[in-house]
């Protein structure tokens, strides 16, 4: 509700200032965690100068991955955090603020002083609290951890009007006709994320070259896309090389090795998607599901086929065992009881095998009596043997 405005702390938001920056340590530093936990985390480089395809199984490689980025961080310093310079105590307590999401009065203290010799100053206190929420507030954890690319979100092109932002997925390949996310650091990273993975359309290449042409340093900036492209010919390593009006040469000599070029993706999204779409208003009206059992002047009724859910029911509301349902739970049971069901147990993975998806294809490839239909129901699989659906 009301008009809308550009983030706060835009466009250092999403530039390669912070959250790209902050992505591109992730893609440093996810190799290093997986070789010390291969089977918390997996890392699949599509080639040489793209983002690999990043997801934290496990609680346990969030935390190494976060405590080597804060370490680099800490001793290298980013653009806008120049920690570098600071005495090893005060570098100390800005690791701990960065990492931890319950801090005591002296940890805060430790680095929320407004004294003269403080590091938090009107240029870095924003980009400080954006750091501790990637880091510590569980944004960039969520992102690699809870999403994945094309089941949880990624493109919608068929919206209207159209959006370059990465949406909630609903299923495979399966946009939600309407739904957002409502965080903006989500926005950001998810849509990062989805643009890594699928790399830029020959339509964005052209987009973002003439951008580049009439702005500032061109040349130094398509240094830095060639660096995440080596597979690119030294005849175009230089943008004088660059002819854009034979389109149908960049097409098949030039765009194929830029366009999952990570600093070429993080251009584009910086100067031509983030700037316009990336935009918030002043009030937003929202329900959820709990919603639902507030108490209102009516009552609320609903229906669930089984009681295993009343200890997550809102306070509000309670559980009516009704006698002709009571046998419900019971006869759930003895469907999954019936013998023509049985339990497969997918066989344990080490750092060289291929993904989930995969190893349990295989397992059902090779299931005595063979396997029919396969049902993804999320989360969970159910196969049926008998050759029915």
């Amino acid at each position: 509700m009301g008009s809308q405005w550009s983030l706060e702390l835009s466009p250092q938001r999403w530039v390669w200032v912070l959250t790209q920056q902050m992505i591109d340590l992730v893609k440093w530093y996810a190799l290093a965690a997986k070789e010390k936990l291969p089977q918390a985390i997996e890392v699949d480089e599509q080639c040489p100068g793209s983002f690999p395809r990043t997801r934290m199984l496990h609680k346990n490689a969030a935390l190494e991955l976060f405590k080597r980025i804060a370490d680099h961080i800490c001793e290298s310093g980013i653009d806008l955090l120049p920690f570098s310079r600071q005495p090893e105590v005060t570098r100390r307590a800005i690791r701990a603020y960065t990492l931890k999401i319950d801090l005591s009065d002296p940890e805060i203290t430790a680095v929320e002083d407004d004294g003269a010799a403080s590091f938090w100053i009107d240029s870095t206190r924003d980009p400080l609290l954006l750091l501790r929420g990637l880091l510590a507030g569980g944004v960039l954890e969520s992102c690699f951890s809870q999403k994945r690319w094309r089941v949880n979100y990624g493109p919608d092109h068929t919206r209207n009007p159209p959006t370059k932002l990465s949406v909630p997925y609903r299923a495979k390949d399966n946009p939600a006709p309407r739904s957002e996310f409502s965080h903006p650091d989500v926005v950001i990273v998810l849509t990062c994320l989805s643009y890594y993975y699928n790399g830029l359309s020959d339509d964005d290449l052209f987009l973002a070259f003439h951008h580049l042409v009439t702005s500032d340093q061109a040349d130094t900036e398509y240094e830095r896309w060639v660096d995440d492209a080596p597979g690119l010919a030294h005849a175009y390593r230089h943008l004088v090389g660059i002819n854009l009006e034979d389109r149908h040469h960049c097409l098949q000599h030039i765009f194929p090795s830029l366009r999952l070029s990570k600093r070429a993706v993080d251009y584009f999204l910086a100067h031509l998607v983030f700037p316009k779409e990336m935009k918030e208003f002043p009030s937003k009206l929202s329900a959820s599901g709990w919603d639902i059992g507030d108490t209102t002047g009516h009552p609320t009724v609903g229906f669930s086929g089984t009681n295993d859910s009343r200890v997550t029911l809102p306070l509000t509301i309670t559980q009516l065992d009704l006698a002709e349902q009571n046998h419900t739970n019971a006869l759930i049971l003895e469907y999954l009881l019936q013998p023509e069901n049985s339990v497969a147990f997918v066989p344990a993975r080490n750092e060289l095998s291929s993904l989930d998806a995969q190893v349990i294809l295989h397992m059902v490839m090779g299931l005595d009596p063979p396997t029919q239909v396969i049902l993804d129901v999320g989360a969970q699989i159910l196969v049926d043997q008998s050759g029915g659906c």
